[in-house]
């Protein structure tokens, strides 16, 4: 660090926000609503209309501090570019989400940057976060209180569907209950994902009880789409009748051991509601609901054709998203997830805690284009306090996740993928790039460049383009196998390492 960093860094603890008084445009701060790991929350007056605002100001705490009493600066050079991918995002999912006017979304009314950094403007809502709800009132949650609670949560997922755009965040604490009793779905949590993939450590990017299995997996056949929504939305639904969050996606591959609401059978549910929620929650995307509309139908009993959209039309998965989430499908119709692909995604997730997001030791080499996502924006509620906040990683930040060294986590039922058939352009293709043979024993986690490449085993070959390359090869249990190789075209590499 140079001298203005080490100064920047000896004040990251003061991230104070604006204070009150304080003009921004056509809105004056009156308060501090909330502050949490990515942002900070203000009431403010609309000098224009004359109503009141909530504005969300982008603060990373971790990456950034306050200079002037004003601007916002990255600690250190070394954050620039992730804050940078940060704001971008938060601004990206103020402009997507200012296309949507829906009763159950959060609504953004204007966005801007300034001062180093964004804002986005939003009516100021009173009420409680329904996880809130949840723990303060536990005797309020009955079948048709549930149903009325979701019905505009599912109004709005499905708005936000047929513009070809998924929430990917939806969770008890990202559901507003307002005073009237009301729910209101809350933002996307773009800059927290983005921060996370690009922070190059171990952090909760995903929520593990709401987040499904597509979530953890950056593979073609592991795509997300509005059964992604559903599978969150029907965990908070059993989270609310249970009081207990579900089993962790990436561990119920391993083994599932949440027990289905329809053999618990509460009292004073219907059955068919019960089995509903179970479906939604099936962790292979196939076997849940395609369409919100076809996940309504169950809850509530109505007669619909399965796998019909509102308009009448097949629910089909497609392509094509809005800047900031990326509509994708399963693919062609039935096509199921290999079971092989889902045993590598858990172990994945689980030898690292949540997700493994790579090594600290090149800050420079982020994907070109990441994933979009972040820390919703703490809206006020009753007690006008932000919901939690989760805070972003501290880098570097390695895992202590302790894991045996001797004994690979289990692998259930692993499918052979088939071989591919052989084209000119494919044999053209393979001859343009090298390969890296694997042999690890007794398994590790393979990055390149700090990306994270699969488990071995299963894999036991990397296909890469010409050029140097840092392979590492982590077990928690033991210490990092690192290499530095050069790939030649049509050059074979082997790696062997043995844990102990």
């Amino acid at each position: 660090m140079n001298g203005q960093e080490e100064h920047l860094a000896e004040r990251h603890d003061a991230a104070a926000p604006l204070s009150p008084g304080r003009r921004l445009g056509d809105f004056l701060l009156t308060r501090v609503v909330g502050q949490g790991g990515f942002g900070i929350v203000y009431e403010a007056e609309d000098l224009s209309l004359q109503r009141r605002v909530a504005i969300k100001e982008y603060m990373p705490a971790q990456l950034a501090t306050r200079i002037d009493d004003v601007r916002i600066h990255p600690i250190s050079s070394r954050y620039a570019k992730t804050f940078e991918l940060g704001r971008r995002s938060f601004v990206g999912e103020a402009r997507l989400l200012a296309q949507f006017r829906h009763p159950g979304l959060l609504e953004v009314l204007h966005f801007w940057e300034q001062n180093g950094t964004a804002y986005m403007v939003m009516p100021f809502y009173e009420g409680m976060t329904l996880d809130r709800v949840l723990a303060s009132k536990p005797g309020i949650v009955t079948e048709q209180w549930l149903k009325d609670t979701i019905a505009p949560v599912l109004d709005a997922l499905e708005h936000m569907h047929t513009a070809d755009c998924y929430h990917r965040d939806v969770s008890a604490d990202n559901i507003l209950i307002l005073d009237g009793g009301r729910a209101l779905l809350l933002d996307l949590g773009a800059a927290r994902r983005v921060i996370g993939d690009t922070g190059r450590a171990l952090t909760v990017m995903l929520k593990p009880g709401y987040a499904p299995i597509e979530q953890y997996a950056d593979d073609p056949a592991c795509r997300q789409g509005p059964w992604t929504d559903i599978y969150a939305l029907a965990a908070v639904m059993y989270f609310a009748v249970t009081g207990r969050m579900p089993q962790a996606s990436a561990s119920r591959v391993m083994h599932d051991s949440l027990p289905p609401l329809g053999s618990l059978q509460p009292p004073g549910y219907e059955l068919g509601f019960l089995e509903a929620i179970d479906r939604g929650l099936s962790i292979r995307p196939e076997r849940r609901p395609r369409s919100i509309a076809e996940f309504r139908s169950l809850l509530y009993g109505r007669a619909a054709s399965s796998g019909t959209g509102s308009d009448g039309t097949r629910s089909t998965p497609g392509s094509g998203a809005p800047a900031g989430e990326t509509r994708s499908a399963l693919g062609e119709s039935g096509r199921r997830i290999p079971t092989l692909l889902l045993a590598t995604v858990a172990v994945a997730a689980l030898s690292a805690g949540v997700v493994w997001l790579g090594s600290s030791a090149d800050a420079d080499s982020v994907p070109a284009q990441p994933p979009v996502a972040a820390k919703r924006p703490v809206i006020p509620q009753r007690t006008v306090a932000p919901s939690h906040t989760p805070a972003p990683p501290n880098p570097p930040a390695p895992s202590n996740t302790p894991a045996p060294a001797t004994k690979p986590p289990p692998v259930p039922d692993a499918v052979a993928p088939q071989p591919p058939v052989a084209t000119p352009a494919r044999t053209a293709a393979a001859a343009a790039t090298g390969t890296v043979r694997l042999a690890i024993a007794p398994w590790g986690e393979v990055f390149v460049d700090g990306a994270r490449r699969g488990v071995t085993p299963p894999l036991k070959q990397l296909t890469l383009s010409p050029g140097r390359y840092r392979i590492e090869v982590r077990n928690p249990a033991a210490t990092t196998l690192a290499r530095e190789i050069v790939v030649e075209k049509g050059g074979k590499t082997v790696i062997s390492h043995r844990f102990r």
